[in-house]
């Protein structure tokens, strides 16, 4: 049990400084602060607009991967869903750690409600041979909007790796049952 409360104690301690690394300050650049603003707000409709387009127009004949990438991401959501409402896990502006320049509510931060359907789609594409280059194109810009929302203090680390391996989870579990599914 002791070694548990260690480890637990270890990560937290990681996750807080990984975030205060990566938090702006109040004397960083304004520019920077609202490119970061535009990435994490307006980023993550924009690549799902993307993925969208490239469905239609790449494989829409394909349902493994139509099909796969959104029960990845509905399945992702799910989870993220009730994590949360079992999970509550503070912002770091709750606590008074680090700086905020983002407006957002109190809510539970873990898993990353913004990040789990996006990391979804990214893995599930990876996974998928025909789409695989796309998929590591798609994640590098979710790691973008993962960093911003790290960045601009409206979550920590650990809400994003949360994220990652829920998306992780989801994209696995379609994949290998897709072929009862589909």
């Amino acid at each position: 049990m002791a070694a548990i409360l260690t480890f637990m104690n270890l990560l937290s301690d990681a996750n807080k400084w990984l975030f205060l690394l990566i938090n702006a300050e109040t004397d960083d650049p304004r520019y920077g602060i609202f490119a970061a603003i535009l990435i994490a707000e307006y980023l993550v409709a924009v690549m799902l607009l993307v993925l969208a387009v490239y469905l239609v127009f790449k494989h829409r004949h394909n349902k493994q991967v139509y099909i796969g990438v959104i029960a990845s991401i509905l399945i992702g959501i799910l989870i993220t869903y009730l994590m949360r409402k079992g999970i509550h896990h503070p912002r770091p502006f709750s606590l008074n750690i680090g700086t905020n320049f983002l407006e957002h509510s109190r809510s539970s931060s873990f898993p990353s409600k913004h990040q789990t359907p996006v990391f979804a789609a990214g893995v599930f594409l990876c996974l998928l041979p025909q789409t695989r280059k796309f998929g590591l194109i798609f994640l590098g810009f979710s790691f973008a909007v993962a960093w911003s929302r790290i960045y601009l203090g409206v979550h920590w680390p650990i809400d994003m790796l949360g994220a990652l391996m829920v998306g992780l989870t989801a994209s696995l579990l379609v994949k290998y049952t897709s072929q009862y599914l589909i």
